[in-house]
């Protein structure tokens, strides 16, 4: 077989457009580097072809690696590398040239370079105040006991890493008890980019009666994580036993002559101020260091700064004390939630303690009631004395709506299938679907009616009653609050009911409270077909009385764009540079949809990431919601090429782009999506066990993106939909984003966007 100089090699079409056929794709040509011409390297994740061995910038670079159980045989460790890091090493004197990480601390022709992980030696205690204070010389803390979880948010914007574990580790009986755990954490330098995102420790005490105890956060400084080498970190943890206090407050339902509660199925705290207490860093400040604040812009990431001593501390806003208070009947048939609060008295446990704190209130499904959270405000912890903890009892409620149970209300989908592609090198067909999944068949499905699946759910709104002597606050219920809007009365609360498919019948089912006596809830139903359904999301106002089972069918008369185009690769990669050629399998294309200014305030259904796979020599269709989206495709694993450039394309309905054909059927066409040489990304990971998996990220490539002049920054949270606090989905450099592993001599080759 002949192989063009940059050793890609794609199958060239018979004939070019719908009717053009490609032959079997070419065998590999390579087995190994030795096989290849200088400054290639034979890519095994592309099939076995010989490639330039080009890297990508350092500043593009995302890897995260997930290595499970190397410290002992459980405990996962996660590194997030950025190309940047002082741990990355670029060796361009050996073949191929290759990023270089080591786990450990290693040194390159005298030079230092740190490994990638520290180990945090983690010791807890429980201290008695008053123990200690009777014999301060002979008194030692007793060992903690209960559930840990060390934690710190992604610096590549995605999920926070997480590892949770129990203390102190299990023994054989009459083993003396393990004091300390061994966690493994990512190594950083000062130099490393967001490397002082909070690392904290989540300390749950094991209940020791029908109370459950309240979590403790600790975090871990940031300037004591920090080094220019990686090592063993101690750490000594420490809760008080006079911290943890006990809080009371009373459930009704709101309304004269109302019966009692409703099922609880749970009432979750949390905090709903800073707090700003010295005790939550660990150490308060690390030897050496200089560690005041005079406003909260002097501290790091997730602090506030303690302006009485001028110190800072770990923010708690909105960080959890219970998931599960305990709940209590009262004599009266109402429900008293008990939950212990900590309250960080730890440097002044014989002061008192004021607290805001938010309650919320999870009902079971048969209730068909909304969640509600209330806020407690200046809620004053007396201190305690030897032998007593005072608790305190709030005199106001959590108050219900007294809502009609909630009843099974169903309804079905239907709507008219349409065309989305033709296909066929002899007998052009043309495919008229309720899906584009049927474009992978060879022949066009009989559909003359759809039943879409969807995802489904109804939203409701409660309104806080305010009538004059007979409001929320003439009940003696707790005001209620939003973390999103902590400054602002809420009068209002929207709240989601669930919807369950029932396959048998093709039915959609919610359980939905009509409301109050003769005052019909409305809800609004939201509709969102599958990706790859050729039905647009809806959303639609419905009224649920008590006589209301069974909704009209959602009949889906309304199309989403049909986005068109084709995958195929750069000249550069064919065999021969005179005539185009198609990819020799199939690609995969996404679309990811951006957020607008316009859109601010509006409802916007999803789905929001689109995915589909290409047809007959890398055609595609891909339907969307109406919308201003990232698109772009990539090779599929074990074939050719890198993945294409990102761009933007504006499919909403009074775009240019976007033609309305004679079927009522929006859709657009998009220039050809070229899957390009792009630059091969050859990282050897030293000391890393071989069943580790790696997740690549394209980090800044698509730098320079823009709509309506604005630039697009895709590591932010705020670009694109859906994204729950991540950055841009599209970040992906892998087809499916799937894992990649190392080989035998401990690289992971990828291609990356050039």
């Amino acid at each position: 077989m002949t192989r063009f100089a940059n050793g890609l090699v794609f199958v060239t079409a018979v004939a070019l457009g719908a009717c053009s056929t490609a032959v079997e794709p070419p065998a590999p040509d390579c087995t190994s580097n030795e096989d290849c011409e200088p400054g290639e390297i034979c890519s095994i994740e592309q099939g076995g072809f010989c490639v330039k061995a080009i890297l990508p910038n350092r500043t593009d670079v995302g890897l995260v690696i997930n290595e499970i159980g190397a410290v002992d045989g459980v405990t996962p460790f996660v590194a997030e590398i950025r190309g940047e890091d002082a741990s990355v090493t670029l060796d361009r004197q050996s073949h191929p040239e290759r990023f270089i990480l080591n786990k450990n601390n290693q040194s390159r022709q005298d030079v230092p370079f740190p490994g990638i992980r520290d180990l945090l030696d983690l010791s807890v205690t429980s201290r008695n105040f008053y123990a200690e204070q009777d014999d301060p010389n002979t008194y030692e803390p007793s060992l903690f006991a209960g559930s840990i979880a060390v934690s710190q948010d992604s610096r590549l914007s995605r999920a926070a890493t997480t590892v949770n574990t129990n203390f102190p580790p299990a023994v054989e009986e009459g083993e003396d008890p393990i004091t300390k755990i061994v966690v493994p954490w990512q190594h950083f330098t000062a130099t490393d980019m967001l490397s002082d995102l909070p690392l904290v420790v989540t300390l749950t005490p094991a209940s020791t009666g029908e109370i459950p105890q309240s979590n403790v956060y600790r975090q871990l400084h940031p300037k004591s994580l920090i080094g220019d080498e990686a090592q063993t970190k101690p750490y000594s943890l420490e809760i008080t036993e006079e911290c943890q206090r006990n809080v009371y407050v009373p459930i009704k339902v709101f309304g004269n002559n109302s019966g009692p509660p409703p099922a609880i199925d749970s009432v979750s705290l949390r905090y709903a101020s800073a707090i700003a207490s010295p005790s939550t860093l660990v150490p308060n400040c690390p030897a050496g260091e200089t560690c005041t604040c005079t406003s909260d812009n002097a501290c790091t990431s997730g602090q506030v700064c303690n302006t009485a001593d001028e110190s800072c501390a770990l923010d708690l806003t909105g960080r959890i004390i219970t998931q599960s208070a305990n709940l209590s009947p009262e004599q009266n048939g109402d429900l008293t939630v008990g939950a212990k609060v900590y309250t960080y008295c730890d440097e002044n446990v014989e002061t008192d303690t004021e607290l805001d704190l938010a309650f919320t209130v999870a009902t079971s499904t048969d209730t068909g009631l909304p969640r509600l959270t209330y806020l407690a405000e200046s809620l004053q912890f007396n201190a305690p004395s030897p032998g007593t903890l005072p608790e305190l009892q709030l005199s106001k409620h959590l108050c219900l709506p007294n809502w009609a149970p909630a009843q099974e209300v169903s309804f079905s989908t239907a709507g008219q299938p349409k065309s989305v592609g033709t296909r066929g090198s002899i007998n052009l067909q043309d495919f008229v679907c309720c899906h584009v999944n049927c474009l992978q068949g060879e022949t066009p499905p009989t559909e003359p009616n759809c039943a879409p699946e969807v995802d489904a759910s109804f939203v409701g709104t409660f309104e806080v009653p305010n009538e004059p002597g007979d409001s929320w606050t003439d009940y003696g219920c707790l005001p209620l609050f939003s973390f999103s809007a902590p400054e602002t009365e809420q009068s209002t609360v929207r709240f989601t009911r669930p919807v369950t498919y029932f396959e048998e019948n093709s039915n959609y089912v919610s359980k939905l409270s009509p409301g109050a006596v003769d005052a019909p809830l409305t809800y609004d139903l939201r509709v969102e077909p599958e990706v790859g359904s050729v039905f647009r999301s809806v959303q639609q106002s419905v009224v649920v009385a008590p006589d209301t089972l069974e909704l009209p069918v959602a009949n889906l008369i309304e199309y989403r764009v049909q986005l068109r185009g084709r995958v195929r690769p750069e000249m550069a990669l064919c065999v021969d540079t005179d005539a185009e050629c198609v990819i020799a399998r199939e690609a995969e294309v996404v679309a990811e949809r951006i957020r607008l200014p316009t859109e601010e305030g509006q409802t916007i259904l999803g789905p929001y990431f689109y995915r589909t796979q290409t047809y007959e020599n890398g055609t595609f269709t891909l339907p969307v919601n109406p919308g201003v989206y990232l698109v772009s495709a990539f090779p599929a694993i074990g074939s050719q090429g890198a993945p294409s450039d990102v761009i933007v394309v504006d499919l909403r309905l009074a775009s240019d782009n976007v033609e309305i054909r004679a079927d009522g059927v929006p859709e657009a066409r998009v220039g050809d999506l070229l899957l390009t040489e792009g630059r091969l990304s050859t990282m050897e990971l030293r000391n890393i066990d071989r069943s580790a998996s790696i997740t690549p990220i394209d980090l800044g490539s698509w730098n320079g993106i823009t709509f309506d002049e604005q630039p697009l920054d895709l590591n932010l949270s705020t670009t694109c939909y859906g994204s729950e606090g991540r950055g841009c989905r599209i970040r992906q450099l892998v087809f499916n984003n799937a894992d990649l592993f190392l080989d035998q001599d401990g690289y992971v080759t990828y291609s990356s966007r050039g």
